[in-house]
């Protein structure tokens, strides 16, 4: 990893492969906290139950966790959130925290097209943003009143009501603390959603929302339909097929909507409570919209955890930067590089040594471009052609593949003894 001040860096694919290798590794220490578990308790029992259930050889057993020192108790510590079956709705909370803090406080944190994405699905302006980041991070009474004022005339110069409601406010409150606390809440309604109750507004948004997550959501299932079940939909499935795509683009839609409208109701329902509008507001309240990701499939929920954590992880990096805890000399090394070697490294360690850790698209994927024979003797090849990868796969000497369908494979041509060449 060299310096490289004038390249293009590539952060974003960077760490989402991090993300994605950590998730493989956290798999892989909870697979062998749970079978050095299973071998106390089997050899607890007596040695009649140490037979393997699947009926795999006496070689693939040599490969087994049992040969393993068992987890150090504190890693084993560690690891009990993320066997939570809520572990990935977590994850999307605490991503949440850092993503939309990020976007109301700091926005120069959020770059690219997810900043783009995030200013057009927040259903808002950009200064409607950049008001409320103001009045947060306010240091006086006069601040206060001065940036209510040029929000009042900058976002509501046709709309006399607002402006002068806004205006009206801002002007006849008392100079204490007391009475700009409770101002300062108030402020966040009357440049957001004037007019309007917390409750109206949140269901109003949710509605009006619905259209443009579903213009997002609905291609992302549709192409990949017509791509992979492109005869199948022109068959008797095929109804069957085009309401289970329909009803995912939905229910991905109710999600993206309901994450941005709980962005705003969480900051509303906590400056409610406590009478101020502060940044640390805004921080403790919009991690209720990562509760919306509840809504989506539990298929769906580790992918869109792991995607906004790796997003919140760039934010929190940049974050740091701009505050100078990092050094100036680390800030020119190409740690993008280095990231996605890293990550590369745990994820072709769990492909070669714990490939039950991977879902099947994923293992497939992996299985075509690198081959899927040898993995027992870390020699990793082909079987005679890509087609055979496909339709055929050898069986794994070790470790056993734990998928039924695996170990239904068919040989290729001419191996029916089951050795590898």
């Amino acid at each position: 990893v060299g310096r490289g001040a004038d390249t293009r860096r590539h952060y974003g694919i960077a760490t989402y492969i991090w993300m994605r290798s950590l998730v493989l590794l956290v798999r892989c220490g909870l697979k062998r906290r749970d079978d050095s578990s299973s071998n106390s308790s089997v050899s607890g029992g007596g040695g009649s139950g140490g037979g393997s259930s699947d009926g795999s050889s006496g070689d693939s057993s040599s490969c087994s966790s049992s040969q393993r020192q068992p987890l150090n108790p504190s890693i084993c510590k560690l690891l009990v959130p993320f066997a939570s079956e809520h572990a990935d709705t977590g994850l999307m909370v605490a991503s949440a925290t850092v993503i939309l803090s990020c976007f109301i406080l700091k926005p120069e944190a959020l770059q690219g097209a997810y900043a783009s994405f995030l200013n057009k699905h927040g259903g808002k302006t950009v200064a409607h943003y950049r008001a409320v980041q103001s009045i947060c991070l306010a240091k006086d009474n006069s601040e206060v009143r001065q940036r209510a004022a040029t929000a009042a005339h900058r976002l509501y110069s046709k709309d006399p009501a607002a402006r002068d409601a806004l205006l009206a406010a801002a002007a006849s409150t008392p100079n204490t603390a007391a009475a700009y606390r409770g101002l300062r809440a108030n402020l966040y309604r009357m440049i957001l959603h004037p007019g309007k109750s917390t409750g109206r507004h949140f269901a109003e948004f949710f509605v009006g929302s619905l259209g443009r997550s579903l213009a997002v959501n609905l291609p992302l299932y549709a192409v990949p339909a017509l791509l992979v079940h492109r005869q199948r939909l022109l068959g008797p499935r095929g109804p069957k097929l085009a309401m289970r795509a329909a009803l995912g683009s939905a229910r991905s839609s109710a999600f993206l909507s309901a994450y941005c409208a709980m962005a705003w109701l969480g900051p509303d329902i906590v400056q409610t409570l406590v009478g101020d509008m502060r940044a640390w507001t805004i921080v403790a309240g919009v991690p209720m919209a990562g509760l919306a990701v509840l809504i989506e499939k539990p298929s769906r929920r580790q992918e869109l955890g792991v995607y906004c954590a790796s997003r919140a992880v760039e934010a929190a990096a940049l974050c740091t930067v701009d505050w100078g805890w990092v050094p100036a000399s680390v800030q020119g090394w190409r740690v993008d590089v280095a990231l996605f070697a890293l990550a590369a490294a745990a994820i072709m360690h769990c492909y070669n040594t714990e490939r039950d850790v991977f879902k099947s698209k994923y293992l497939n994927v992996l299985d075509f471009v690198f081959g899927n024979q040898g993995h027992g003797r870390q020699s990793i090849s082909h079987v005679a052609s890509y087609y055979q990868v496909l339709m055929a796969g050898a069986p794994q000497a070790c470790p056993p593949p734990p998928p039924a369908k695996a170990r239904k494979a068919l040989l290729p041509p001419g191996k029916g003894s089951g050795k590898e060449s």
